[in-house]
């Protein structure tokens, strides 16, 4: 890690492939516009959770879908990541208990599911798996709704763009609870005595940050090398470097 240079905003990677960000888009999601096609109605606001790739409508009780081919639409960050679409089938509804997976997923993210007013117990909650056959994903950033196709059995297997989906997440935490390791790492990289510090971006390959001093504002280039796999993996660099000086971790 090394160097001086200018950066602004939180980057998200927008590097990743296609099948990869509409992944990621899923992951990142907890509601969706869905329209059904066989019906004809408007869009609805629905729940949603991705559970192994495959998108799962979240319906309180007294909430009926019924089967048949929907569009399902969704949009996370769309400055960082972008949005998607998939239309595909709906399948029965069932108890949201009765798959092992569903109900750790359900429960992993329960907080996201309420937090939109909805007065849930999960222990009522019902699931209808959408079964993906078409899947389009825009640009990040992408203004002009323009969106490129990727293969549903690609989209299925796909990872998830661990940076994408929590690299704010881990600014904020790196800013809020890690401002002494900052400090001292602005100091080891260019001689720095900062009195606080922001993380100006944070991606797989480093990052800027920030350092207010006596002497005004300056920005200090961090790089990996390799590339931090996750944000996790990133901010363990960041403290071995500036704990015990050593150019990051395996």
């Amino acid at each position: 890690m090394s160097g001086e240079g200018h950066g602004h905003g939180i980057d998200g990677d927008a590097a990743t492939t296609p099948v990869v960000r509409a992944r990621t888009i899923l992951a990142a999601c907890h509601e969706a516009w869905v329209t059904h096609r066989a019906l004809g109605t408007p869009a609805v606001p629905l729940a949603v959770v991705d559970v192994g790739g495959t998108p799962h409508l979240v319906l309180g009780p007294g909430q009926v879908v019924p089967t048949g081919t929907v569009e399902v639409r969704l949009t996370a960050a769309a400055d960082r990541i972008g949005s998607l679409t998939i239309d595909g089938d709906l399948e029965p509804s069932r108890h949201g208990m009765t798959d092992d997976a569903v109900w750790t997923v359900l429960r992993e993210h329960e907080s996201c599911l309420t937090e939109a007013g909805r007065s849930w117990s999960l222990s009522r909650v019902q699931v209808m798996p959408v079964r993906a056959a078409r899947v389009r994903v825009s640009d990040p950033g992408a203004t002009d709704g323009v969106q490129r196709p990727v293969g549903a059995a690609d989209f299925l297997v796909a990872a998830v763009d661990a940076w994408a989906l929590h690299g704010a997440e881990m600014v904020e935490h790196l800013e809020q609870h890690h401002q002494a390791e900052l400090r001292e790492l602005v100091r080891r990289l260019a001689g720095v005595t900062a009195t606080a510090i922001v993380v100006t971006s944070l991606h797989r390959g480093g990052g800027v940050l920030t350092a207010l001093s006596r002497d005004g504002l300056r920005d200090v280039t961090v790089v990996f090398a390799p590339a931090a796999v996750s944000p996790q993996h990133g901010l363990a660099r960041l403290r071995a470097h500036a704990v015990r000086g050593r150019e990051g971790v395996p």
